[in-house]
């Protein structure tokens, strides 16, 4: 086995994740290499050094104090009106992205929006256009996907809202306030250092700290004869009723991280299938889970409901148990249909041992597209993109039968540009849904079936030159199709019936 020197692994406080913190953990365990760096929160300190114990590794720990202050400020934005150049609206929810940015570019502000199903490339440009001095854009509207990977230019972060949902153990959805955390790494992007917003001014003790602490070359500068720029962030909510409880968040320390997420391994699981034949794999998974006992002490076992879901929908696909677990292992929204339908699809042509070319691909897909109209259209396009993101995970995997890799990424590269320009046209895209104005982008779909919770779904795509009678444009109805509990099949039915009573009234 090859030793690397280093291995570098980035917000190793993921270890905790209820559904995804096994692969965290896996690479903390699992790496080959001389020096492994890990980075994140303080909270994982203590839990990551009582599993080095385990493996009689050597532990040294760097911490990292802010270079700027930030400061809460001692009122609440209240009104969309008091948005200032350089603010953050930070939103947990879309629906709360796309009024608020609306709300904003009602103003006569232009707005830049970062959510986390975008592309990597449509995150950065927006970014960048954010960033810029130079460009009109002074506002980002953004969920808490800033706090992870992106360099950004906040003066002033601004809660939307503290309440955000999430799955717990149990994988039911909850809605709860954000952890002491989520809001000290997100209220964390504003007043970064090195970003346009400052403020001058630092006395000559903290001078004489700085210059000790860089170790300067220099004697520390008279006051008369030196001009230091110290960089600050604010942080407020946009309710008045939020802001005593940020603060209090704030002033906390994050929680600490007591246990790492585990997950069974492919070999394990077929330990058991050697001796229960018959078993299906999901079954395969609660036998497992029932029968296993973990070391509370620092481990928990991860929620394995997306892994029994993925099991489930392809269980009637002959496959390898190895290729099954595998292929189950992918990290793809169940909520989402057609990247579900994909999947299936996917898994089908794996098991005829046929390999997923670009013209396979292409024709699955109903590649070309059009450019974005909608917000339904834009959601699809989204989720076209994960579909790619799916093939180039699995591609690391079964490289023979996944061969278009690199055409697929440049697949991508055109489809982010695609986003690109709806996330830019978000407010027409909106206007456009409540008219009923279409590319036909998700129409393009043909259909399949899929077990989705042990009972059987389709999602029925029309045809491109299909264009039935409005009905249904309105705001509830793109949550429904997007959220994937009424598809656009269901949704021309419902035209058909109401032109019908309609005709007979």
């Amino acid at each position: 086995m090859i030793k690397d020197e280093v291995a570098i692994i980035d917000e190793i406080q993921m270890m905790r994740d209820s559904t995804r913190g096994w692969a965290w953990t896996r690479a903390l365990l699992g790496l080959v290499a001389e020096e492994i760096h890990l980075c994140g929160e303080e909270g994982a300190v203590e839990l990551v050094q009582a599993l080095m114990t385990t493996t009689g590794e050597d532990v040294e720990v760097r911490k990292y104090k802010r270079l700027t202050d930030l400061e809460v400020e001692d009122s609440a934005l209240g009104s969309l009106d008091a948005v200032q150049p350089g603010d953050c609206i930070v939103c947990f929810s879309k629906n709360d992205i796309y009024s608020v940015s609306r709300g904003i570019e009602a103003k006569g502000r232009e707005v830049a929006v970062i959510y986390g199903g975008l592309p990597p490339g449509t995150k950065l440009a927006q970014a960048q256009m954010f960033n810029d001095p130079d460009n009109s854009c002074k506002v980002l509207v953004a969920t808490d996907a800033i706090g992870m990977g992106l360099n950004l230019s906040i003066r002033r972060v601004v809660f939307y809202s503290l309440i955000k949902p999430s799955v717990n153990e149990k994988g039911e959805k909850e809605m709860n306030t954000i952890s002491v955390s989520q809001a000290l790494q997100i209220a964390g992007r504003a007043g970064r250092y090195g970003t346009q917003y400052e403020k001058e001014g630092m006395s000559v003790n903290m001078l004489q700290i700085l210059f000790k602490s860089y170790g300067a070359m220099y004697a520390t500068p008279e006051p008369h004869n030196f001009s230091l720029f110290v960089f600050q962030g604010f942080v407020t909510t946009f309710k008045p009723e939020d802001l005593t409880t940020l603060k209090n968040l704030l002033s906390q320390l994050p929680e600490p991280i007591t246990k790492a997420g585990l997950h069974p391994t492919a070999e394990q699981i077929e330990l058991y299938a050697y001796h229960l034949p018959n078993s299906t794999l999901s079954n395969l998974m609660d036998i497992f889970v029932t029968l296993s006992t973990v070391d509370d002490s620092l481990y928990f076992m991860c929620n394995t409901e997306d892994f029994k879901f993925l099991a489930d929908m392809i269980q009637h696909v002959p496959l390898p148990l190895r290729a099954r677990y595998v292929f189950c292992c992918a990290p793809i929204n169940r909520k989402m249909p057609f990247v579900c339908t994909m999947f299936l699809k996917f898994a089908r042509q794996y098991s005829k041992n046929e390999a997923l070319t670009l013209d396979w691909l292409c024709r699955n897909l109903g590649w070309p597209f059009a450019s974005p109209k909608t917000i339904l259209d834009l959601v699809h396009l989204e989720a076209v993109f994960d579909v790619l993101d799916l093939y180039l995970w699995l591609s690391y995997r079964f490289m023979d039968l996944f061969p278009a890799a690199n055409l697929v990424r440049d697949m991508q590269g055109e489809l982010d540009a695609m986003i690109q320009q709806g996330v830019f046209q978000l407010t027409r895209l909106l206007k456009n849904s409540e008219t009923g104005v279409s590319s036909g982008t998700t129409s393009a779909i043909d259909e399949d079936d899929f077990a989705i919770n042990h009972h059987k779904q389709s999602y029925l795509r029309g045809s491109k030159d299909s264009h039935p009678p409005r009905v249904g444009g309105g705001r509830l109805t793109e949550r429904l199709l997007a959220q994937g509990l009424l598809t656009p099949n269901m949704l021309q039915e419902l035209r058909k019936e109401w032109t019908q009573v309609s005709i007979m009234y």
